[in-house]
């Protein structure tokens, strides 16, 4: 496979610069692929969910969603992701690695796809990696910390994945499982990795 000529700068010290060199994926390519924009949803008041509708993406596919999602309620809320237009989360398996400054432990759920969660009144930040493999399985990776106040966070890994295989993928929705607690003025970013 041909090396990509491009150099990123990956660190520096007083000696001088490191770099590093990106070998291509794809034989004679010369590169990895292309991030494209899906597209930004700013809700301009409070919502249940926002969803990125009329996708089409065949599978296998990489996408990443960021958001900065803010809780206007006085209620602790959890953020699930769905795809296709799902109704529930009962399709889905979770398990979740957490620690509270003190303790660490794992969970599994049969009915959870979580990528966020946030105390009332607080913001949370969302970083999710979508992968739909060549079988159509979706598997979805969220590293997040959950305020519980000022002080108060838990550092949260969920990996989630759909039972059940999609032959495209035409929706990716993000469901607060309390009502109207995606406040106005959040921000989600969807991008798809195209070959």
């Amino acid at each position: 496979m041909p090396i990509n000529s491009d150099l990123v700068v990956v660190g520096t010290d007083p000696g001088g610069t490191e770099v590093a060199r990106f070998q291509s994926m794809r034989a004679g390519s010369g590169t990895i692929g292309t991030w494209r924009p899906i597209g930004v949803i700013k809700p301009t008041s409070n919502v249940t969910s926002v969803q990125f509708a009329g996708l089409g993406i065949t599978p296998p596919a990489v996408l990443r969603l960021y958001a900065t999602v803010r809780n206007p309620t006085a209620s602790s809320t959890i953020y699930q992701i769905r795809v296709n237009g799902e109704p529930d989360t009962t399709d889905w398996v979770m398990q979740a690695v957490w620690g509270d400054g003190t303790t660490v432990a794992a969970q599994r759920f049969l009915d959870a796809s979580d990528i966020g969660a946030c105390d009332l009144g607080f913001d949370t930040s969302i970083m999710a990696t979508i992968t739909v493999g060549p079988g159509g399985y979706v598997t979805v990776v969220a590293p997040f910390v959950h305020p519980r106040g000022v002080d108060l966070l838990n550092s949260v890994i969920d990996v989630s994945r759909k039972n059940t295989a999609i032959t495209s993928l035409t929706s990716v929705e993000v469901v607060a499982t309390v009502v109207n607690t995606i406040g106005a003025n959040s921000v989600f970013f969807l991008e798809y990795l195209a070959p």
